[in-house]
């Protein structure tokens, strides 16, 4: 069988301009290649034939004419699997990337060199004699152009610019990122697309170019079709003709929008933060897993004195005096080393002038992402002035109920009297009768020793009654101290029986077999006991007698605490004004002053304990005060 006749290889060119016809063929003359000179339409004539080329040469000329034909020309029937070389002009870079991009899969300069031309189209397998079998067709365009298939797959967005700023071409990934058609970017410049507070950094991007440089990152803010505005990372390549000037500049745009934003809301965070640090009149701490102070306010140069550069590397206790220091500042390192929230805990501190200033920290623990405790942060505030007010007030408080106290004395005085009167006419019957026995003679040692034992018992009666008496009317600091409050409400309540019994009132007296000891000062629980008794005997002085009665008993309460409770039977209070009946200088008496109430509910306070009651106003009202026990042990009634 004979082997296929072979034919010379035929070099399509596609031009309109006769100068670069005549070069071309000038160039080709001593090679074994035939030219045909031929415009696109006749290209149709010879598409998938026999007489079709082995290879195209596409003229692109100044305007860019063209390009759209080479776009053309790869698509018609049999082309796709031929070479096309682009013909360029030297000096225009911006129309070589187009012709790549256009569909051809080399460039070439013009004007041109024979030899070159004979060697790029060796390069593409098409020189000598065309076989007559035909071939397995090669990879399409779109396979066989990396440069043209790595930029349309690119995951980023990239376009090639014009040196004047006009969009060349622009790839999928950009259309998405702006929002915009590919047709619409084209006919777009750069200028259009970048937020114009941003002109003064593209400004100093055309600068650089011009100084040399080759490429050059900026941090942008773009426009979208729909308005939005977005931050884009540039990354901008300048491609540079062979005179060093610039041709055309690759982008390529990174979206660092979400970025921008995290940042955005983490400063504004940083700004509230500062914000709130130096506009409250609390200085903020914080200190590390050892108790080191990392950070203060600047507030602590009013507070403390102290520049927060000098607190830094400090610890609490480095700020306390000595005796503090042992005693709630080894309190707050140890809370520090905890992991759990500190509260309200006082403290007294240094200023740098040496004087003494109380503060309040309250903190949170922090944790490394492991969950290991990494420190604290906190506030201090300054409490001083809040101490010593509280200070002056209790001080007015205790005044205030030793008035009461006078006032409630002043009040049984007639009591009191009765109370005195009975041992002390005892005692000078007792002693009229040895001096009528000693004037008379007639006596025995052992009657007149009977005598003195019975007047010596009721001096002591005496005694014990204005010991009572100067115990409660006494003006001295608040002994708190665990005491038997049985004993307390017995030695209240005899007090109250002279009064009693002339305000025609059965008092009785019922104390539980065992009852906690409480902490506090049995005077004051006493000045409650008697105040609220008081109040029962006035509030019953408008019913029948045979119906007045008072009961006041001793008990252990659900919780555990000691209770004491005071009942009557008298008319009952008003629901409308119970949830008055504490406030200071409410009363329901023509001349009362309105603060027994008010000092008794300060004095259970103070203890630890509250005081209620309970009255259905109709018969009967109960107050009852309760007091948290000193420990476990009972007392006897």
């Amino acid at each position: 069988m004979d082997e296929p006749s072979a034919q010379p290889a035929k070099i399509f060119l596609v031009t309109t301009d006769a100068q670069t016809s005549r070069r071309v063929r000038g160039a080709l003359a001593n090679t074994d290649l035939e030219l045909h000179v031929i415009d696109n339409r006749a290209l149709l004539m010879h598409a998938d034939s026999e007489s079709g080329p082995d290879a195209l040469l596409v003229d692109i000329l100044g305007d860019g004419a063209g390009l759209s034909e080479l776009t053309a020309m790869r698509k018609l029937p049999g082309m796709a699997d031929l070479p096309f070389i682009a013909l360029v002009d030297a000096e225009d870079g911006d129309k070589r990337v187009q012709a790549l991009l256009a569909g051809a899969d080399d460039c070439l300069s013009k004007p041109l060199d024979g030899p070159v031309l004979a060697s790029v189209l060796g390069a593409w397998g098409r020189l000598g004699r065309r076989p007559a079998m035909p071939v397995a067709p090669k990879a399409t365009q779109a396979e066989d152009n990396p440069f043209r298939r790595t930029f349309e797959s690119a995951a980023t967005g990239t376009a090639i610019l014009h040196k004047d700023g006009h969009f060349l071409f622009v790839n999928r990934a950009l259309c998405d990122l702006l929002g915009y058609s590919e047709t619409e970017l084209r006919g777009m410049t750069h200028w259009q697309v970048l937020h114009t507070e941003d002109h003064a950094p593209q400004a100093e991007q055309n600068a650089i170019e011009q100084t040399g440089d080759d490429s050059v990152q900026l941090e942008l803010r773009y426009i979208r079709k729909d308005g939005k505005t977005i931050w884009v990372i540039v990354n901008i390549a300048c491609v540079r003709n062979q005179a060093g000037e610039l041709a055309y500049e690759i982008y390529q745009f990174h979206d660092i929008t979400k970025r921008r934003e995290a940042e955005g809301a983490l400063r504004a965070s940083e700004e509230r933060f500062r914000n709130l640090t130096e506009s409250t009149s609390d200085w903020v701490w914080e200190v590390d897993r050892s108790g080191t102070y990392t950070y203060v306010s600047p507030r602590v140069r009013e507070i403390l004195g102290f520049d927060p550069r000098e607190v830094v590397g400090k610890t609490p206790k480095d700020l306390m005096p000595a005796e503090e220091a042992r005693g709630a500042g080894r309190e707050l390192m140890h809370r520090l080393d905890s992991g759990k929230p500190i509260k309200e805990l006082e403290k007294v501190n240094l200023r740098k002038d040496g004087s003494r200033i109380v503060l309040e920290t309250s903190a949170v623990p922090f944790f490394a992402p492991d969950g290991a405790l990494s420190g604290y942060r906190g506030v201090d505030r300054d409490i001083t002035e809040r101490k010593l007010a509280e200070r002056k007030a209790r001080k007015l408080e205790d005044d205030l109920a030793h008035v009461s106290r006078l006032s409630t004395m002043g009040e049984m005085a007639a009591g009191f009297a009765h109370e005195l009167n009975q041992p002390l006419t005892a005692i000078n019957n007792y002693a009229l009768g040895c001096l009528r026995r000693l004037t008379s003679g007639q006596f025995k040692p052992d009657e007149l020793k009977q005598v003195l034992e019975l007047i010596c018992e009721q001096a002591q009666r005496s005694g014990v009654v204005i010991r009572r008496i100067r115990a409660l009317i006494r003006k001295e600091a608040s002994d708190r101290s665990p005491i038997d409050l049985n004993a307390a409400i017995r030695d209240a309540v005899s007090l109250l029986r002279s009064e009693a019994v002339m305000s025609n009132v059965t008092l009785s007296l019922d104390l539980a077999e065992t009852l906690p000891a409480v902490v506090g000062d049995p005077v004051e629980i006493q000045q409650v006991a008697l105040n609220l008794a008081r109040n029962a005997f006035e509030a019953m002085a408008d019913i029948d007698p045979e119906k007045r009665e008072l009961r006041v008993r001793t008990a252990v309460a659900a919780d555990g605490k000691a209770e004491v409770s005071v009942t009557d039977t008298g008319p009952g209070i008003d629901p409308e004004i119970l949830p008055q009946l504490f406030d200071t200088f409410f009363t329901t008496k023509n001349t009362g002053l309105g603060i027994g109430l008010s000092i008794c509910r300060s004095i259970v306070q103070a203890h630890g304990g509250t005081l209620s009651v309970d009255s259905s106003g109709d018969a009967g009202t109960t107050f009852r005060f309760t007091l948290p026990a000193a420990d476990a042990r009972p007392t006897s009634p």
